[in-house]
């Protein structure tokens, strides 16, 4: 297996945005690995914080 590198560093190297590469990891459209149950969980749990924080703008709300 080649070096892993953290979302970030894909980011970086590919030039698309790390909710880009969440998206398509949870799409089915990548083939993340993940060093252990904990790293994914913590991703799920941003992945879940970030969705909420989108149906809750309220920015558009006079």
């Amino acid at each position: 297996m080649g070096k892993m590198i953290s979302i970030s560093e894909a980011s970086k190297l590919t030039g698309v945005t790390v909710k880009t590469l969440k998206i398509w990891d949870n799409e089915g459209l990548l083939k993340a690995k993940y060093k252990n149950a904990i790293q994914k969980s913590i991703q799920e749990l941003e992945k879940e914080r970030d969705e909420n924080s989108e149906n809750n703008d309220t920015s558009s709300i006079i």
